[in-house]
């Protein structure tokens, strides 16, 4: 997999990339980088989004097993069944969301909208059968609102502000996570893991 990406880089014309300046190191840039996000709705929007739907959404694959085992009265093997089909899911999505010619806040909102209606889905699911299906559409909307919110970062950020934005970003995401697993977890202990796969559905739509 590594040899693919190597050889897309290898290909890259160099003639035809549009460097950024290069910000000199200061006091403060941190602090300008966050208020340039506040004063910018088409960046914001999506990032708080991210930091919502990071923390309460992006936990399914935590309390998946509980979800099997325990509220579909199945086995290890399916659970390992289930996350294969959400790769799947994940993978065309990635081929979909290739093809995308422009991006905005309004698609970040539908595939919002489409990860919260996958995740309510699931958490219905009255067997196996049809969380394996289901389990296609959310790793498609999930990885939907990934690529979505990742690349309007990437594309509206002002040139100055591209290592500050989608750092902050990656920060969002990667941090929100932890944060919202006790919660996640807490919520599957007490009520099952169809309430905490709910939970994740209400917090996308929202």
């Amino acid at each position: 997999s590594y040899l693919a990406v190597i050889a897309g880089l290898w290909m890259m014309r160099t003639s035809e990339l549009r460097s950024a300046p290069v910000t000199p190191r200061g006091r403060g840039q941190v602090r300008a980088g966050l208020r340039y996000v506040r004063s910018e709705p088409e960046l914001f929007v999506p990032l708080a989004m991210l930091a919502v739907i990071g923390t309460l959404s992006y936990n399914f694959q935590t309390v998946f097993p509980l979800f099997v085992t325990r509220d579909l009265g199945s086995s290890d093997a399916v659970f390992t069944a289930l996350f294969s089909v959400v790769s799947v899911g994940s993978l065309i999505g990635a081929l979909v969301a290739a093809r995308r010619r422009e991006i905005g806040v309004r698609q970040v909102g539908v595939a919002a909208v489409g990860y919260g209606v996958a995740m309510a889905a699931m958490a219905l699911a009255p067997n196996v059968a049809v969380a394996l299906v289901l389990g296609v559409v959310l790793g498609l909307a999930s990885i939907s609102f990934i690529v979505s919110s990742t690349a309007i970062v990437q594309l509206r950020s002002a040139p100055e502000m591209r290592g500050r934005v989608p750092a902050l970003q990656a920060m969002l995401f990667l941090g929100s996570t932890p944060v919202g697993g006790p919660i996640v977890g807490w919520v599957a202990e007490e009520f099952g893991a169809r309430y905490s796969v709910a939970l994740g559905a209400a917090a996308a739509l929202l």
